[in-house]
């Protein structure tokens, strides 16, 4: 069971993340409560840069990644599993006039942060 993004945004009703809205599961339960949110703006559409991001993109086959470095951090914990979709905490992401996402500068400053309240024991 881990947090999902897109059953987030079939719970929430939203594409927006807010004080007080609940972290979702795969199973549609609550694993943590956002109670705190400095900036107002994150993403939960994008998935996790990866190797095949910077490879096709950027040319780059040796840039580390979002993807491999939360593969690693979980094997810590004994979790050899596929890494779930992220919530891009502080990506400022907008709709254009066609409904398409651009990117944009964050809206975030120093000493911006989220805090989220566990419902369940949870590895972040």
């Amino acid at each position: 069971e881990h947090v999902s993004p897109v059953h987030m945004r079939a719970s929430l009703s939203s594409i927006r993340l807010k004080e007080g809205d609940y972290l979702y599961s795969n199973k549609r339960r609550p694993l943590m409560q956002m109670v705190k949110d400095t900036v107002g703006r994150h993403d939960f559409f994008f998935p996790a840069c990866d190797y095949w991001r910077y490879k096709i993109d950027f040319d780059d086959e040796n840039h580390p990644n979002c993807h491999d470095n939360l593969k690693k951090a979980m094997a810590a914990f004994g979790v050899d599993r596929p890494v779930p979709d992220p919530i891009n905490w502080f990506m400022n992401n907008q709709l254009d006039e066609n409904w398409d996402y651009i990117i944009e500068e964050p809206r975030s400053k120093p000493g911006d942060y989220v805090q989220l309240k566990a419902m369940e024991d949870v590895i972040v």
